[in-house]
């Protein structure tokens, strides 16, 4: 359980994170999307999570990522079920990712 997300639950706030690579994940119906790696992620110098995977949308795919960036994104905090049904538990994860800048390329 992420337990420092579940502190700022239903609350938006900025946090930064270092980009590791992309991935894939099956969709309902719809084949397959692309999904981003996150790790370290950090609001006011407090680590929030680490790995989060988000779902790669465009905001994402501008930024031309390549592993090592650092990014600023701003997110709300959602609490969703996780586990089989019958045994499923609530945990938080980060949500409606916004004003996405990558504020350093690795070098």
């Amino acid at each position: 359980m992420r337990f420092e997300l579940e502190k700022l639950k239903g609350q938006r706030f900025t946090a930064t994170a270092k980009f590791e690579r992309f991935g894939i994940k099956s969709s309902w119906g719809c084949g397959h999307e692309k999904t981003l790696l996150l790790t370290n992620v950090v609001k006011a110098e407090t680590l929030l999570t680490d790995p989060i995977w988000f779902t790669c949308g465009k905001t994402f795919e501008k930024l031309d990522l390549v592993e090592g960036d650092v990014i600023q994104f701003d997110a709300r905090v959602a609490p969703y079920g996780k586990g089989l049904r019958g045994e499923r538990m609530t945990d938080y994860r980060l949500s409606h990712p916004s004003k996405v800048t990558k504020l350093s390329a690795f070098n």
